[in-house]
């Protein structure tokens, strides 16, 4: 999730606990990754509302699951 107020998609990371354990398991794994962040509220982007629809954060994506 985003940092509230920094725009949609943002590049700052908000503090949602549940976010943050998926960071540090990428982290720890050595994964390599691409984060965007999507701010709480009912204005989320087209795009992250087709790729999913539940609208529900945080969400991980391994190519197109």
């Amino acid at each position: 999730k985003a940092a509230p107020g920094t725009g949609r998609p943002s590049k700052e990371r908000g503090d949602c606990p549940f976010t943050q354990r998926v960071f540090l398991e990428l982290e720890e794994l050595g994964l390599p990754y691409t984060a965007t962040y999507i701010q709480e509220g009912p204005n989320k982007p087209h795009w992250f509302m087709v790729k999913n629809p539940s609208g529900l954060m945080p969400v991980l994506r391994v190519g197109e699951t």
